[in-house]
């Protein structure tokens, strides 16, 4: 469904609109058009709300790109009413803006900007926002650290900006401040009897809940924290015409975003995602059993079936669908890369598992280098995470062209995304110490992508010597096993499955004699 699905988006696009996705697809981002091109986009005022420029339209810019790229995912942040108070222009009085939250909004857009003021020096694109970060972090040290929502927002953003510095450690700091703040708006609502009140904290807080469950699973950690007990934010009944999505500052046109629906389904997810690391992670469970992950793969491809019929309503995939889509294939190749047995021993339910996680693997290239050729690198956390899991997990079946052309498709994403990004510099970097560790040969142009990292490589030992490489060799020998049959099997015929077949419909039962796998996404 997946691969036919992008070739008639491509194929029902303009003829310019598809010449510019053809510039889009060459190694760097096309120039930032929002320069040369007038797009209309919300204006807000830079003053009152930050020191570090008085120039409103970049302001206007970056908050657009905020709104654009980073909010579809997260969402913490209610538009509507943050655009209405940062345009009236009083903090004192704002209740959904704040200087703290405006700062760090900003920083984050910057990462998506090629204009010259994104950067704090303009000679090393790796200082995108931080003059606006540091206005927030001189904000928090005066001493705004009262709760609320905005500062509970301000907070989860900064995290992620460190997260993509790789200066995850202080970000999760920030993250666990905004959880406290969390606990108390929370707490206060029990005891209010204000439903407006209610309904202001349900989209903040159901947002935040989600944003610190699929952080657990990147952190490998149980998360028990119950859902909020307010109610979640309600789905209209009628689709709001003007709830649309445009990947500005491109000049395509608006499409339908379906903003509560996505919100609805990323809950739905991250409930069975909250499952998943309390059966894998949690202190008094037992060691993970084949029939336990593969039913909560299940349920994971139940959700699938239903995200994926959704999206026929609008027969349109945009940006915020793909990275949906590419992060749950993420989930099913951590689910399955850390539940293999670690036998060499051959069994139907670590070959079912196997195949579901090179299936996924597979998929998700398809899906980035698709996002790729569209929007450029004006990519989340979630497909960083991806493309990282993938890679490690391709890494063992290099033997095959297919799937040496997925690991390279992963590793291009890390690479490309590396040039603003150290967390995935230092993803990449570690898959290519996974692989000497493993004594992998590397194929030649991985092996240049690798060299490139040369430069950073004292900084990223260092990071590596304090935080432990993902045990991926523990599952070597089941992984090797399975290549070996796998290698037999192929000797007679088989089709691949590489990025070149997307509409070619993957038949598991080739690759693995002894059963014949379930339903998988097409």
């Amino acid at each position: 469904m997946d691969e036919d699905y992008e070739q008639n988006e491509a194929e029902s696009e303009s003829p310019t609109t598809q010449i510019f996705h053809r510039l889009r697809s060459e190694p760097s981002d096309a120039m930032d058009i929002g320069n040369l091109v007038q797009i209309s986009i919300p204006y807000v005022p830079s003053q009152p709300w930050t020191t570090v420029t008085t120039n409103d339209e970049f302001v206007s810019h970056l908050i657009q790109l905020y709104f654009t790229w980073e909010a579809p995912v997260y969402d913490l942040v209610e538009k509507d009413l943050f655009l209405a108070d940062m345009r009236a222009g009083d903090p004192e009085t704002a209740s959904y803006c704040s200087p703290l939250l405006v700062n760090a909004m900003l920083a984050a857009a910057c990462l998506f900007s090629d204009r010259e003021e994104s950067f704090e020096n303009d000679q090393d694109v790796k200082t995108y926002g931080g003059h606006f970060f540091k206005e927030a972090e001189k904000l928090m040290a005066r001493g705004v650290k009262t709760t609320s929502i905005t500062n509970m927002q301000a907070l989860v953003t900064m995290h992620y900006f460190e997260a993509h510095r790789a200066n995850d450690g202080v970000g999760l700091n920030y993250f666990g401040k905004a959880m406290d703040m969390y606990h108390e708006l929370l707490a206060n609502d029990l005891v209010s009897d204000d439903t407006a009140g209610t309904l202001e904290l349900s989209w903040p807080c159901w947002k935040l809940w989600v944003a610190r469950c699929f952080a657990a699973l990147v952190l490998r950690e149980p998360f028990a924290l119950p859902p909020p007990h307010i109610p979640r934010p309600n789905i209209p009944e009628q689709v709001d015409l003007n709830d649309t999505w445009q990947p500005y500052p491109q000049l395509m046109r608006s499409r339908p975003l379906r903003r509560i629906e996505l919100t609805r389904y990323t809950v739905d997810l991250a409930l069975i995602v909250q499952e998943m690391t309390m059966y894998l992670y949690s202190k008094n469970a037992t060691k993970p059993e084949p029939r336990g992950i593969l039913a909560l793969h299940s349920k994971f491809q139940k959700w699938h079936d239903d995200y994926m019929n959704s999206m026929k309503i609008t027969g349109a995939s945009i940006g915020p669908d793909f990275t949906l889509r590419i992060w749950y294939h993420a989930i099913e190749v951590h689910l399955f890369r850390g539940s293999i047995s670690n036998s060499a021993q051959s069994s139907p339910e670590n070959s079912r598992m196997i195949t579901a996680a090179l299936h996924s693997a597979t998929t998700g290239a398809r899906l980035q280098k698709t996002y790729y050729q569209l929007y450029g690198t004006k990519a989340t956390l979630l497909l960083t995470y991806n493309a990282y899991q993938s890679s490690l997990y391709t890494l063992y079946f290099l033997d095959f062209k297919d799937y040496e052309e997925i690991f390279l498709e992963h590793v291009k994403t890390l690479y490309r995304l590396a040039k603003r990004r150290e967390m995935s510099g230092f993803q990449l970097y570690t898959v290519g110490s996974v692989a000497k560790r493993e004594g992998i040969t590397l194929p030649d142009n991985a092996m240049e992508i690798f060299r490139a990292l040369e430069p950073s490589r004292a900084n990223f030992e260092n990071r590596i010597s304090r935080i432990p490489v993902p045990a991926a060799s523990l599952r070597a020998p089941a992984l090797r096993k399975f290549k070996d049959e796998l290698l037999d099997s192929r000797a007679t015929s088989a089709e691949p499955e590489g990025l070149e077949n997307p509409g070619k419909e993957h038949d598991e039962s080739r690759m693995t004699p002894w059963f014949t796998f379930q339903r998988q996404e097409q």
